[in-house]
């Protein structure tokens, strides 16, 4: 005669209701994030960072402008427009944006909180000494 395991009863529900459990259970999910490759900026020139909502209502857009090694560029030593990063509750259709003077390699992170990737947009406008633009990053 075979024999069967045996399971007692109040292992199997507890299986039971830890699957689930685990079915409904929401993750820890982050915040929708875009960024710019770096882009190097030539001496005298400055890096513009500028986010749109593209959603119907407003949401908080952070804008943080990062050099090569990943930091946030100071706001002493690069002259920016607003302080870094920047956070702002951005109208539906409406842009926000922060700029910073100074060369190195520089990129634009966007995020936005109570939306999803495809309520925003963010790009890296990259000009010259003499305020001429040389690129245009779009974030991914």
């Amino acid at each position: 005669m075979a024999r069967t395991a045996y399971v007692p009863r109040n292992a199997f529900a507890f299986a039971i209701a830890t699957a689930v459990l685990l079915g409904h259970a929401e993750p820890g999910r982050a915040l929708p994030t875009r960024a710019t490759p770096p882009f190097s900026i030539p001496t005298n020139g400055s890096t513009l960072c500028t986010a749109a909502n593209l959603g119907g209502a407003a949401r908080v857009i952070t804008i943080e402008m990062r050099d090569f090694a990943g930091n946030l560029v100071p706001f002493a030593n690069a002259n920016c427009s607003a302080t870094n990063p920047k956070s702002t509750s951005v109208g539906a259709g409406a842009t926000s944006a922060i700029a910073c003077n100074g060369s190195g390699y520089r990129y634009c992170k966007f995020t936005i909180k109570g939306g999803g990737k495809s309520t925003f947009r963010g790009v890296l406008r990259a000009l010259d000494a003499s305020s001429q633009t040389i690129a245009v990053l779009p974030a991914e």
